[in-house]
This record gives C-alpha cells, sequence and structure tokens, in this order.
C-alpha cells in the first residue's frame, strides 16, 4: 500500500463545490482539504512537539498519529470548537524519538486506498521549553457585511483583521510560531483552559479572523453584530505559549477600525 495515497475519495475532494445562482458567474470552490500546520517540515522539530492540524468535518476516517513504516504513537487528541474547519491538536503521550520521521493520517477501512497521510515530519534530538515572546497587538480592523461583495462568491459576512508585532521562537527562530485564538461574545468571559477557537498563521504582519468569501475554510466564527472579546497568544511547535494578548472587537453594519 502506498502510505502517501490518498485515501478519501477523489472525486469529492477534488470537485468543486457548485453554489446555485441564476448568474452566469456562479462561485465555484473545491472543498478543503486537510493541512498540518505544525511542526515544520523544513526543519528537525524538537522531540517534544505536538502537531496541530486543519481536519475537515466533512472527511471521515480515524485520525493516525505514527513512526514513518512503524508504530503508531499514543496521543491526546484536543479539538478546537469551530464547526466548519476544526483544528486538532495532537499531544504525543511521551517525547517523540530522535531523529525519527513521524506522519499523520486519516485512515477510512471503507475507501481504497485505506490511508490519506497529509502530514510528515522530521525529529531532531532537543527539547524545547522556552516560550515565545509575546507578541503586540497594534490595532484591529473589522469588514462587516461587505467580504468579497461584488462577487459571486461573496458570504456577506464579517471578518476581522488583527494588526500585531509578530512573536518568534527564542529556540527556533527560522520556524515560524502559530497563534492560538480564543473568543468570548457579548459578557461571556474567555476561558484560557480549554482549547482555543483556532490557530492561525501571521501574514504580513496581521491576522486573519472570520471567511471572506466560499471558497474561503477560515470560517472563524464571528457574530452579525456586537462585541467579540479576543485572547491570542503565540504558540511553538512544543506547545509553549506566550502571554495571551487581549483586545475587543465591534462588529455593525459599516467597516470598523478598533484602536
Amino acid at each position: 500500500m502506498n502510505r502517501f495515497a490518498i485515501s478519501i475519495n477523489l472525486a469529492l475532494v477534488t470537485a468543486p463545490l457548485v453554489f446555485i445562482s441564476d448568474d452566469a458567474d456562479a462561485c465555484s470552490c473545491s472543498l478543503p482539504r486537510p493541512i498540518m500546520l505544525s511542526p515544520a517540515r523544513s526543519t528537525k522539530a524538537p522531540v517534544n512537539s505536538h502537531v496541530r492540524v486543519n481536519l475537515p468535518k466533512y472527511l471521515k476516517g480515524t485520525l493516525v498519529f505514527r513512526k514513518y513504516q512503524g508504530a503508531e504513537v499514543p496521543f491526546q487528541r484536543i479539538d478546537s470548537s469551530d464547526q466548519h474547519m476544526p483544528h486538532v491538536e495532537i499531544v504525543p503521550k511521551g517525547r517523540l524519538d530522535p531523529d525519527t520521521r513521524y506522519e499523520v493520517a486519516l485512515v477510512n477501512a471503507e475507501q481504497h486506498p485505506s490511508t490519506y497521510v497529509f502530514g510528515t515530519f522530521l525529529t531532531g534530538s532537543d527539547i524545547d521549553s522556552v516560550a515565545p515572546k509575546d507578541p503586540k497587538i497594534t490595532r484591529t480592523v473589522v469588514n462587516a457585511h461587505r467580504a468579497s461583495a461584488m462577487t459571486s462568491c461573496a458570504v456577506g459576512t464579517p471578518w476581522a483583521q488583527i494588526f500585531l508585532n509578530k512573536s518568534e521562537d527564542p529556540e527556533h527562530t527560522d520556524v515560524p510560531v502559530l497563534y492560538a485564538v480564543w473568543a468570548a461574545t457579548g459578557k461571556n468571559k474567555i476561558d484560557l483552559n480549554g482549547p482555543p477557537v483556532a490557530f492561525v498563521e501571521e501574514n504580513g504582519g496581521k491576522l486573519k479572523l472570520g471567511r471572506t468569501s466560499y471558497c474561503d475554510p477560515d470560517d472563524f466564527p464571528l457574530p452579525l453584530n456586537g462585541s467579540v472579546s479576543l485572547a491570542i497568544a503565540a504558540v511553538d511547535q512544543a506547545g509553549n505559549r506566550s502571554a495571551p494578548q487581549r483586545t475587543t472587537i465591534v462588529i455593525s453594519t459599516s467597516p470598523e477600525v478598533n484602536q
């Protein structure tokens, strides 16, 4: 069996989602695929690494973490609350072996081939125990109800940009950190002891929260109106995290800059 074969129905994965419209330019999008966000593939990971993946809910099967051509690794699975593109953190129950290749796969015996490997990385020998530097939020911008407004892919729901002075991992400065984002609406309180809603990658000095079009898999849950409290922490490959930085965004019927 080819371990890197795609086991899910390729016709399902690659076929576009067509949203019915009277317009000849109806929106057509591919279904989102599972993605391994961390550890990085370009460098050796610490032996105390956690694995973070985006795992679309339409996919069926068992999430497996194992050595390449070897045994499965026991782990704790921590799921986010995102209903459409859940972020899953895989926490191994022990240290990983040094200088060993690991892989993340989705296994479904009802599909052929049955194994879809969508992430792989190589460990080094070090242990990362130092938290990333604290990021600093500089400003936020809410794009309310106007995302892709002139296209057939418009969803008409809000999305936000969080501008920040990005963080880095002092022990692995060549590997970008992820940002764990917790959220609470209205007067609800953020539970930092629970899993974050999402792990977000920084792009151009900012984080994007929310869907800009039907083709955007980032469906971070933002309300149509009201306030959202956010806590954002930088997280490295080993799960060390910075102090959470807090901000509140207000969503209304027009674009708004929150200082």
